[in-house]
């Protein structure tokens, strides 16, 4: 039997915890806000490169949007299987700068480019990928957020938590 020296198992050890947390997608929150994400020219995105991991217990929107320049459009694939794109932009903003530089403002500028769909409870990998820039850039920024939808049960319950406060509070004024 041939011994295997120590040093050698370190360096083969350390070459594949250094490759396999480079291939690692970055974790995708529910509920955390608006995730930015960058790439140069077109294709994949190079941040994150190996896109983003998402797990959802209940119903969740999905909302991609471009930002910062207008005329960037995009897919989005989910788990390799099923392409989603963008909406598309108009010409006439094409390359100009919008001044908007967070999510929820680029979101409700209609000239960006951007869709919204929902996943229903599981384990995704979504790759994002540039099909057009802007006229005059070579990369820019985008948005991505997830929210979570509330589960019917829940809407109950607060429902009838509130009616329960109303009661309570009309109990109080007739006294």
């Amino acid at each position: 039997m041939q011994k295997t020296h120590p040093a050698r198992l370190c360096i083969i050890s350390l070459l594949l915890i250094m490759f396999s947390t480079s291939a690692m997608a970055v974790a995708l929150t529910p509920n955390s806000g608006w995730q930015k994400f960058y790439w140069d020219d077109t294709g994949p995105t190079y941040d994150p490169s190996n896109g983003y991991q998402l797990t959802v217990t209940n119903t969740a929107t999905v909302r991609l949007t471009d930002g910062y320049v207008y005329g960037d459009e995009f897919s989005i694939t989910i788990n390799g299987l099923i392409t989603l794109f963008t909406s598309p932009v108009d010409a006439t903003d094409d390359g100009n700068a919008s001044g908007t530089y967070d999510g929820d403002a680029a979101w409700a500028d209609t000239r960006f480019s951007r869709i919204s769909f929902q996943l229903n409870p599981g384990t995704y990998q979504l790759d994002i990928a540039v099909t057009k820039a802007a006229s005059g850039t070579m990369g820019g920024a985008a948005f991505i957020d997830v929210t979570a939808v509330p589960e019917p049960s829940a809407l109950l319950m607060l429902g009838l938590g509130l009616g329960s406060l109303m009661l309570v509070r009309r109990r109080k004024v007739k006294r």
